[in-house]
């Protein structure tokens, strides 16, 4: 090695090693030792000076990789636009503080609590109307391409769309994709003459700016400040309380109840308006029967995909049949279970019968049903009468 002193002249350097420890010297008689943080080849290794961050890469030298004891156990859930710590799922009562202490003492993994039902449904939701099911053709499209084939009108369409943006992604039923309402734009999921309506509801997942403070703040509350039109925003949050709850838009989740009402995302006047709807806030369409509905109620008639499990909007043309079981009639055959004495329910089969776009045959079909400990329930329905 050389340095050069201020007269120019080289001067030499010599490095002695001696028994792992380093020494620089101008000459024979003038040795010192090296800085022991900088160089260290006791027992053959090398060690990082802290001053020194390219050490290791200059001598070619990487430290081992850590174990998988070492490797720190993940502590985020995946949201529905950005990751969520188990301190906000503990504080917004959607897992219990002995979860919450499992998680930390790795005696479960995140991967586990995801997959837990009632956690499940609070971090993803539950399925929107991802799409159209139309049944002469047997075939399964976008809502936007339903309209653009006449199948849906534009208005049905649009309510449709904006809904799924408001529940967290826009969805490709064929591809079984969740996009943002960017992605869904560009790769032709949903119309461009569209994109800035779908982006106007993504924000009821996103969140609102409050114009005079500048905080974030909640679809609900966006409605209380008047930033959005009611209708409009009661036909979102019901969409949202409809496939899982409200959406925390700061922590990206969905919210109990209680919860929502604590953060001001709620209030007891939206929620009986939501309880007893009328045709007034029944803001989504039934394009077979020509009603008004909730969108609970619309996407109870709808059928699920049995490859992607995705919900969708049976499409009936003229002189088809179109039949749909509502909710409760469906628990009531499903309940296995009951009292000794037994449960009797009304049940109600609806068939639709599709004369024109503007006149059909409704036939209702009403049965009793009783349901016992020992088998499933039975259910006959009588023959049909118009």
């Amino acid at each position: 090695m050389h340095q050069r002193p201020r007269n120019g002249s080289p001067l030499s350097l010599l490095v002695i090693v001696k028994k792992g420890r380093v020494f620089f010297t101008s000459s024979l008689t003038n040795i010192q030792e090296a800085d022991p943080q900088i160089h260290n080849h006791k027992q053959g290794r090398c060690r990082k000076s802290p001053s020194s961050d390219h050490y290791h890469h200059h001598h070619g030298h990487q430290p081992p990789p850590p174990t998988e004891k070492q490797k720190p156990l993940r502590k985020t859930f995946q949201g529905i636009k950005k990751d969520v710590t188990a301190k906000e799922l503990l504080d917004s009562k959607i897992i219990s503080e002995k979860l919450y202490d499992d998680l930390n003492a790795g005696k479960i993994t995140t991967d586990h609590v995801s997959k837990l039902d009632f956690v499940r449904k609070y971090l993803q939701g539950t399925d929107c109307i991802a799409g159209v099911y139309v049944q002469s053709t047997k075939q399964t499209m976008s809502i936007y391409e339903a309209k653009s084939k006449g199948l849906l009108t534009p208005g049905t369409s649009l309510v449709l769309l904006e809904a799924q943006a408001a529940t967290g992604f826009m969805i490709d039923p064929v591809k079984n994709k969740k996009l943002s309402v960017e992605e869904a734009a560009a790769q032709g999921v949903v119309g461009a003459e569209w994109k800035n309506k779908l982006l106007s509801a993504e924000r009821a997942v996103t969140g609102y700016t409050d114009p005079n403070t500048g905080n974030t703040i909640s679809l609900f509350q966006a409605l209380k400040k008047d930033l959005i039109v009611q209708d409009h925003g009661i036909r979102l949050l019901e969409a949202q309380i409809a496939t899982g709850g409200i959406i925390d838009p700061v922590h990206s989740h969905r919210v109990p109840v209680e919860v929502a009402y604590q953060r001001g995302y709620f209030d007891e006047e939206m929620n009986q308006i939501l309880s007893d709807p009328t045709d007034d806030t029944k803001g989504f369409f039934d394009p077979n029967t020509q009603e008004n509905l909730t969108y609970l109620q619309l996407v109870e008639r709808c059928i699920k995909d049995p490859e992607t499990g995705l919900s969708l909007l049976v499409i009936v043309k003229k002189g088809e049949f179109y039949f749909f079981i509502d909710e409760h009639t469906k628990k009531i055959l499903k309940s296995t279970t009951t009292n000794k004495a037994g449960l009797r329910g009304a049940c109600s089969l609806t068939i639709i019968q599709q004369k024109s776009p503007s006149s059909t045959i409704t036939t209702t079909i009403t049965a009793t049903t009783t349901t016992t400990t020992e088998t499933e329930s039975p259910q006959t329905f009588p023959r049909a009468s118009r």
